[in-house]
């Protein structure tokens, strides 16, 4: 079983990130995240553009939902309630 360190994470994380650009910081940070955590499949944003609906942001790997309005499925309901949503099996959300 291995061990991340995500102070060390970090530390590398904010060096990278030496632009006020938030797009290309968001960009890098996913990049970043992709590489160096390789048990995830999908690292990404969505922004909230018009009313009630999130679009796509910024990401690596497998292809996204979007758009994805606030009354719809676990990334709708994070961004209606302004909280963090914990799902256990992703394979049963669907």
């Amino acid at each position: 079983m291995s061990t991340t360190d995500y102070t060390l994470l970090n530390r590398q994380l904010e060096a990278l990130l030496d632009t006020r650009d938030w797009l290309t910081n968001s960009a890098q940070t996913c990049a970043f995240i992709q590489q160096e955590l390789s048990e995830l499949n999908w690292v990404g944003f969505y922004l909230q553009r018009e009313a009630q609906v999130l679009c796509l942001g910024p990401f690596q790997g497998k292809p996204a939902c979007h758009p994805i309005p606030f009354s719809k499925g676990v990334c709708g309901a994070a961004a209606r309630e302004q909280a963090t949503q914990r799902v256990d099996d992703v394979h049963a959300v669907a």
